[in-house]
This record gives C-alpha cells, structure tokens and sequence, in this order.
C-alpha cells in the first residue's frame, strides 16, 4: 500500500494523538503488537499484552486512555475509545 501518514488516521479515526506526535510519519501497513515493524500501525486494549506492548517496533499504537501511559516513548500514540475499530478501519483503508 502506499500508506497513510499519522495525521491522516488521526483524521480517518478521530483518534487524537498523544503531544508531540509526528503528523506526517508515513505507516505503510499493519500488524499486531509482536510482529510489528517500525512502518506499521498496532493496537493496544487489554493488559494481558503489556509484555508485547513493551517490546513491539510499530510506529504508531491506537490505545485508550487507560493505557496512553505504558506505550513506550518512541511510539506515537493515537487515543481512542474504540482500538481494535480503529485499526480495522484503517486496515480497510490501506488495503
């Protein structure tokens, strides 16, 4: 696919990002917490991933509040109530 940046799945979303995002960082594809590579987009909603959450190598991560605190530094954030909705829908978007 040729990607969305993160201001476009913030946008196609309504996720707000966490301060300090990068807007126009590139995501070119998808993955789950433990596969993800540094182009791609996870998700984040349950505890029982806190391990995968700490080691993933995604770019950018839609989690809610409750969770915004545990994703590492060098992932950009995207709040939402609703994760796993979001990643669908762009998922559906990219491909």
């Amino acid at each position: 696919p040729a990607g969305l940046t993160v201001g476009e799945i913030a946008a196609l979303t309504g996720a707000k990002p966490r301060e300090g995002a990068k807007l126009d960082r590139t995501i070119r594809g998808i993955a789950a917490l433990d596969r993800a590579r540094a182009s791609d987009l996870a998700f984040f909603e349950s505890a029982k991933y806190l391990d995968q959450l700490a080691a993933t190598r995604a770019a950018v991560c839609l989690t809610t509040e409750r969770f915004a605190g545990r994703v590492p530094q060098a992932i950009t954030v995207l709040l939402t109530k609703e994760p796993f909705r979001d990643f669908v829908m762009v998922a559906r978007k990219l491909y």
